[in-house]
């Protein structure tokens, strides 16, 4: 419960309701990227397009 927490969505409004849930369950840094993913690339922000398997998050 002590590491930050960034949350992302594709607009930022789930990813809003996300952290709005994890501040009452008790999570304290918890940061939602405003506008969400589509900001981040309108802006330029480097991002990879890569798709994790399930196999390499274990």
């Amino acid at each position: 419960k002590d590491c930050p927490i960034v949350l992302q969505c594709r607009t930022g409004l789930r990813s809003a309701i996300a952290a709005s849930i994890l501040q009452k369950a008790g999570i304290k840094e918890v940061v939602n990227l405003k506008g969400g993913f589509l900001e981040w690339k309108k802006f330029g922000l480097p991002y990879e397009n890569k798709f994790l398997s399930s196999n390499s998050l274990n």
